[in-house]
């Protein structure tokens, strides 16, 4: 965990969910429950979403302090 949400974060929940999703044995229980963004229990499209919608905003509001200064 490297504190950022970024593209690597969704490349590791993808590869979390191809192999097995919240059941999977390959990965530490820090790492699925840092997939399971929305916390619903389950490791899906849904938390997927959830962290490009964070990206988006943070990449977004970045932007407006940038032209705001």
């Amino acid at each position: 965990d490297d504190m950022n949400i970024d593209i690597l974060d969704i490349v590791s929940v993808v590869n979390i969910i191809l192999n097995g999703g919240i059941n999977s044995s390959d990965y530490t229980e820090c790492e699925l429950s840092d997939a399971n963004f929305n916390s619903d229990g389950s490791i899906n499209v849904l938390d997927i979403i959830q962290i490009i919608n964070v990206i988006l905003d943070t990449s977004f509001i970045d932007y407006l302090d940038i032209q705001m200064n």
